[in-house]
């Protein structure tokens, strides 16, 4: 969640813009912002603080609840003439999200953080070597 909230406020802090493939700033200069990019700020910081008290607290925040507050950050009362730039917002918080939630999906699913492209990787060279034991394991993995 630390990861997270610190992902939250660059975003802030860089005028909208998740990582080095964003060329352009969706929320602009965000020290002179007006209007609606300051209440999507402002829902978004109490949600980044929401999430550091949770950690002090040691309480649990689901993936549910954190997707259903981040949305709620620019959906309720916000944007509701600039459905290109929500859409936009959308987008790039879902790639934070999808960022963080991956290593956590991986790890859960499959027991380690490596990548599944990888493990592909892994299972085909293993195959690839064990295709002369008994009951072919190539043959099992399409090779």
């Amino acid at each position: 969640m630390l990861k997270l909230a610190t992902a939250l406020e660059s975003f802030i802090q860089s005028g909208g813009k998740v990582d080095n493939l964003d060329k352009d700033a969706i929320l602009g200069d965000i020290q002179s912002a007006t209007g609606d990019i300051v209440t999507f700020t402002c829902a978004l910081r109490g949600v980044i603080r929401s999430m550091q008290a949770k950690i002090q607290g040691g309480v649990d925040y689901t993936v549910l609840e954190l997707h259903r507050d981040v949305k709620k950050c620019y959906t309720e009362d916000v944007f509701e003439n600039e459905m290109l730039k929500k859409m936009k917002i959308s987008q790039r918080l879902d790639r934070i999200l999808g960022k963080t939630f991956a290593p956590i999906h991986e790890s859960s699913c499959r027991g380690v953080n490596q990548s599944s492209i990888w493990g592909c990787m892994a299972a085909a060279v293993w195959a690839r070597e064990s295709k002369k034991k008994p009951y072919w394991p190539a043959i099992v993995l399409g090779m």
